[in-house]
């Protein structure tokens, strides 16, 4: 078995195997996110003049989609609505703690309910559903 300072200088060695792994992945990964990310756009922006929500191909179909989401912008103001709803001593703790943002800000969202204090913020993005292979891609029903 090892003693401490051998366990110590391993660890070292991990942590530094690690760090260049992680910097050899960034490198490889990063070109090719810009190009997704740049790719990505480019079919939102064509969407979008096209007026289209959605293409469908062979091969998989590419939806317009928006998340919502509600976004703090003044703690003090949401703080201040839940003292005056009874909740703070649920969701506050000295500030919003994560049961709000996961509990009462989501069905707020859903609720349409406007807190002060915070806004709802959207974020468009892409969704592809790849055509499972094998499948067919389009039936046609003959009625005799």
């Amino acid at each position: 078995m090892k003693n401490l300072q051998e366990k110590s200088k391993y660890l070292i060695e991990l942590r530094t195997k690690i760090a260049k792994i992680d910097e050899e992945y960034d490198k490889t990964t990063e070109p090719l996110k810009v190009e997704r990310d740049t790719l990505q756009q480019e079919i939102m922006n064509e969407l979008k003049e096209q007026g289209q929500y959605s293409a469908r191909f062979d091969f998989c179909t590419i939806s317009r989609a928006v998340r919502r989401s509600l976004q703090v912008i003044d703690e003090s103001a949401v703080i201040s609505y839940l003292k005056k709803k009874k909740l703070d001593n649920e969701y506050v703790a000295p500030q919003l703690n994560s049961l709000f943002h996961n509990s009462f800000a989501k069905q707020a969202l859903k609720e349409g309910l406007e807190i002060p204090g915070m806004q709802t913020k959207e974020t468009e993005y892409i969704s592809i559903s790849a055509a499972k292979e094998g499948t067919e891609k389009r039936k046609i029903k003959i009625n005799q």
